[in-house]
């Protein structure tokens, strides 16, 4: 069922084109933590594109306004063509060359962020991992969605 979402939109020239495209960018998302309440998408936009190139920034709301102090934000290796949708990640489509570079910018990231001071607290940065939900709608049919949350590192020590 989600494959089918995902692929309605794709023009008649065919998912074998779209996933040779698809190999043109990599994509990972990082989980940032103990952001204070008034920081927004674009403070954090500000600060994380130093680092590189960003898809998408999203910091989560209360149901009063408040942002909730966590945030994902996503950075981009290449460029994503406009044929294919952005819940298509790159997935297994990444050469190993991508994959070297998502990852080597990644870690950049989280070495320079994790523990860095920004607006008054010490922001926590990991990779964010993606989770299915199962969902139940009204007909009671189960059915899941991928989702990003946050799982701490594992000390390998």
């Amino acid at each position: 069922m989600l494959y089918n979402k995902i692929f309605s939109k794709i023009q008649p020239q065919g998912l074998k084109a779209c996933f040779n495209q698809a190999r043109k960018f990599s994509t990972r998302r990082i989980h940032i933590t103990n952001l204070t309440y008034d920081v927004t998408p674009a403070h954090l936009f500000k600060y994380f594109s130093n680092f590189g190139k960003i898809e998408d920034v999203y910091v989560p709301k209360f149901n009063d306004g408040r942002y909730r102090g966590f945030g994902f934000i996503t950075f981009i290796v290449g460029e994503r063509p406009e044929n294919v949708p952005k819940a298509v990640s790159s997935g297994p489509y990444e050469t190993p060359e991508e994959v070297a570079q998502i990852d080597e910018l990644i870690e950049k990231v989280i070495r320079r962020s994790d523990g860095y001071e920004f607006k008054g607290r010490f922001m926590g940065v990991d990779v964010a991992t993606s989770r299915a939900r199962v969902n139940t709608d009204s007909s009671n049919n189960l059915s899941t969605e991928n989702t990003f949350s946050y799982y701490p590192r594992k000390n390998t020590k």
